[in-house]
This record gives structure tokens, sequence and C-alpha cells, in this order.
């Protein structure tokens, strides 16, 4: 399949950032060619997310940055998170099996970038992250209790 290509223009206004620092920081947005004085970004790439003075040191924050992140559309590698590509995988798959997350059917990307929120996973991307991390320990908790019980009852 072809790559699909849009314009830095169409990318500004799909990402609500301005050109000026778009062109200012495309070393640090995956998906963006520059080629002589031009620039070209590859279709569904995202602005970087701001993790900000969020704190990353457990599972259940690397899914609340995810999940606030996918939900302001934006990108997040996993360097940010602290974690291996294939470790932010299972916490993608993880939101995705919750109904946190959906396939956006953007096949030329791949990571965060496949995916947006459902309305249950935007609803909770927009509390604070303190009321977030305690809503998706529960949802998680009760996630992995149905399973462990479909799983000894079949």
């Amino acid at each position: 399949m072809e790559q699909r290509w849009i314009s830095l223009i169409e990318f500004s206004q799909i990402s609500g950032v301005s050109v000026a620092t778009i062109k200012l920081n495309y070393k640090s947005i995956p998906g963006i060619v520059k080629e002589n004085k031009d620039f070209k970004v590859l279709y569904g790439s995202r602005y970087p997310y701001n993790i900000g003075s969020a704190k990353v040191n457990d599972e259940i924050s690397r899914k609340c940055i995810i999940l606030k992140a996918i939900n302001k559309r934006r990108y997040l590698s996993c360097e940010k998170l602290h974690c291996y590509q294939e470790e932010m995988d299972v916490l993608l798959e993880e939101l995705f099996e919750c109904g946190l997350i959906q396939s956006n059917n953007i096949y030329e990307q791949t990571g965060i970038n496949s995916y947006i929120c459902t309305e249950k996973g935007a609803r909770m991307a927009d509390l604070k992250m303190k009321e977030l991390k305690i809503e998706m320990a529960k949802l998680l908790g009760a996630f992995i209790g149905a399973a462990a019980n479909a799983y000894f009852n079949s």
C-alpha cells in the first residue's frame, strides 16, 4: 500500500498547532519529512503529547497518560513512558480490551496513533489525573475479575 501524505497546513489544522510551532519542532514529530524547504506529513501523524508534571511511576500512571494522549489526539513515545515498545503495546491492548480505546482505521500508523477514545474512554480521560487513576484501577480490577471468573467457570 502506498503511503499517503498531507501538507503541513493540513497537519496544523488537524492538530490545532501553528505551522510555525510545527516547523520549529518537526524533528520530534514522527511522520514529518523535510525535503529542501518543503514539509510533508505522513497521513495519521500526530503532534507529540506533553506529559507535563505527570509522574510515570507505575502501570496505572502509564495507562492514564496513554488514555489522555489518545483523547487529545497526540503522539506519545514509549521513551516518555519509560517502557519498551512491547510493553506499550500490552498497555494499549489492555485499554482496548476494557473498551476505552478503539482502532481509528488509519492503517499507515502504529502504536498510539492507531487509536481513538471510545465515549467511555473520553469521559475517563477528562478526569483529573488523581481521579482517573482511581477509576482506572477500579475498571481494570473489574475487568480482570470478570475475565478470571469466566475462565474458571468455563
